[in-house]
């Protein structure tokens, strides 16, 4: 069964300064987090030939951390969030070039580059643990300081008009009345592996001049069954768009706890 319901809206960020200690410790942390996969990524307007000429400067500087280079198809443009009213976005100069996937030898980690878009995403393999955000976070910063110092040796600037923040959080043998028990919804209860569900509302964030929460729900991660909740939060940012990122991984994180039961917070061992 697919369910899809959502009010056409997309994925912005939020707005008052933390420092790094805040910004490690969300309000609410689980020991032992089912977390799958994290993404952190901005989009600015289109840059010519930072998928091809471009990224050259950069591939080089970023080979010791991330020597797998590979080409994908590009991304397509992120929804600017809205009021529910509607609407919807044009976007000038065509597509986007290619995509540039950047991987550490393990596979943990890849960058994705293309003309609009950066994007610094940890995937979960055996053997290794979480690293948790502050980690993620750092090479993420890495990657979006040298890109824009890439661009100010050209004469050029980059800002990002928007922010994603993605959780992917993988269940296995967790039912969706487990996963979202803090929703009242009928598909709460759907048996596992049977429901596909995308929820999307508007939602304030600090930093943020307009954001968006999607959820996602799926009876399965990686054929097993069980339930997949991808939590992704997108805005615009006000100022700096770290803080709107910071913001919206606190949101994600407290979001998680309030949905999920007891039960999976004792599994997960909640601190908070």
């Amino acid at each position: 069964m697919t369910v899809r319901l959502s009010r056409d809206l997309k994925k912005p960020h939020m707005v008052e300064s933390m420092t790094s200690d805040q910004m490690a410790t969300p309000g609410v942390s689980f020991a032992k987090p089912p977390v799958a996969e994290v993404a952190i990524g901005v989009q600015f307007a289109p840059v010519s030939g930072l998928s091809t000429f471009r990224a050259s400067r950069l591939l080089d500087k970023w080979k010791s951390k991330y020597p797998v280079v590979s080409e994908q198809p590009p991304m397509p443009p992120w929804p600017l969030p809205n009021d529910g009213s509607g609407g919807f976005m044009v976007q000038f100069g065509g597509l986007p070039g290619n995509r540039i996937w950047l991987e550490s030898n393990d596979r943990q980690f890849l960058v994705q580059l293309q003309n609009d878009r950066l994007v610094v995403n940890w995937r979960t393999l055996d053997g290794f643990e979480y690293p948790r955000y502050p980690a993620i976070r750092a090479r993420f910063v890495e990657a979006w300081d040298d890109l824009r110092q890439l661009m100010s040796v050209e004469g050029e600037s980059v800002s990002a008009q928007l922010i994603d923040v993605s959780y992917i959080n993988a269940m296995p043998g967790v039912t969706p009345s487990q996963a979202i028990a803090g929703w009242t919804n009928p598909l709460s209860n759907q048996e596992a592996g049977a429901v596909n569900a995308n929820f999307s509302e508007p939602i304030k964030i600090t930093g943020g001049s307009a954001a968006v929460r999607v959820t996602s729900l799926n009876g399965q991660y990686n054929g097993e069954q069980g339930v997949s909740l991808t939590l992704t939060v997108r805005a615009v940012p006000v100022l700096d768009p770290l803080e709107a990122i910071d913001q919206s991984r606190r949101h994600i994180i407290e979001r998680f706890r309030a949905v999920t039961d007891d039960e999976m917070h004792a599994r997960w061992e909640v601190e908070s």
